[in-house]
């Protein structure tokens, strides 16, 4: 059985881990790139994100995002609150960019898995019926 400082001193650890992982994923969405994005992930991270239907390896998700910021150069994503059990962290956010002119907002949630302190697996989530339709209305 282990004692109670050496409990604390994994609990710690763990924490600070966690706490600097949502610091740096909380800094590089603030103001996205491809590299800042790569810096947070694994190398065998497999990421679901909409409008993916089957997870994707960091490089197409990369490619993935190449393309969304390449329309959307000016997304960014605010951590709301998180929360962590064991390996596992979930991060509400809320996101804005502009199409054609017309700024948008949304929110959603991120549920990471870490290995050490990098995404291992990650699922995304949020309301994408709503905006695709304010993507469509504002290309209108």
């Amino acid at each position: 059985m282990l004692d109670a400082s050496v409990l604390s001193s994994v609990d710690s650890a763990s924490n600070r881990i966690v706490v600097e992982f949502v610091a740096r994923y909380s800094a590089a969405w603030k103001q996205p790139n491809v590299s800042n994005v790569r810096a947070l992930m694994h190398a065998d991270t497999q990421n679901l994100i909409p409008p993916m239907t089957q997870p994707g390896n960091r490089d197409s998700v990369l490619a993935h995002f190449e393309g969304v910021l390449k329309k959307v150069p000016d997304l960014s994503l605010i951590t709301k609150r998180w929360a962590h059990s064991g390996d596992t962290v979930t991060i509400e956010w809320s996101a804005t960019a502009t199409v054609n002119g017309r700024p948008l907002a949304w929110s959603g949630i991120d549920i990471i898995r870490l290995r050490g302190d990098k995404i291992i697996d990650l699922q995304s989530y949020w309301d994408t019926q709503r905006l695709n339709a304010d993507v469509q209305a504002a290309r209108v």
